[in-house]
């Protein structure tokens, strides 16, 4: 953080530095400071896409779900490449009952990254809740097959419960209590971590 301040001391305007102080600030859980140092990237540099994508996923934690589907367009319209926002846009999309979008957003992420455990899952999730069990159990399927690239611990735990709901309505029993214990052995050594 101190070498952050040091540089913007310098150099106010520099995007990439307001950037990474407010991953920093959001990995502490200062998510107001966060979003703060995300406006001030975005006042330097409007078209970054991950500037908006982690303010999104701040609006998102914080409840204000119109706002985090705002971010998450912006991110879109500054990157159409930047599948992480469109991931964050379809649970949001899903959240809100916003089904047929959720649905559409899934499989465009999908169509660019077939192998996306999480959006394979998230997708099945959202089949399932309108009632398209079979085709849900297919892509439950398709993402326990795959073996999850490595990923940042926030992202995996998520993913690991994911995997473990997957399993458990594939009524795999052993394999869905292993990813879920996976899962609470994570959040456990992050609540470790952060005191």
């Amino acid at each position: 953080a101190q070498h952050y301040d040091n540089a913007l001391r310098m150099v106010p305007g520099y995007a990439d530095a307001w950037l990474n102080l407010g991953k920093l600030r959001q990995d502490e859980g200062r998510l107001d400071d966060a979003a703060d140092c995300y406006d001030q990237a975005l006042k330097y540099a409007p078209n970054m896409a991950e500037a908006h994508n982690n303010l999104g996923n701040i609006h998102h934690r914080t409840g204000q779900l119109d706002a985090a589907l705002a971010s998450y367009e912006c991110a879109i319209a500054a990157d159409p490449r930047y599948m992480e926002a469109v991931f964050n846009k379809a649970i949001v999309q899903a959240e809100t009952g916003r089904i047929d979008d959720a649905i559409d957003s899934y499989r465009a992420l999908i169509e660019a990254e077939p192998d996306h455990v999480e959006a394979l899952c998230g997708l099945g999730e959202t089949l399932e809740t309108v009632g398209q069990n079979t085709e849900a159990e297919t892509y439950y399927r398709r993402a326990s097959e795959i073996r999850p690239r490595q990923l940042p611990e926030e992202r995996e735990r998520r993913l690991r419960y994911m995997l473990g709901r997957s399993f458990d309505r594939l009524q795999n029993y052993d394999k869905a209590f292993a990813e879920f214990k996976a899962g609470n052995k994570l959040w456990s050594t992050a609540l470790r971590r952060s005191g």
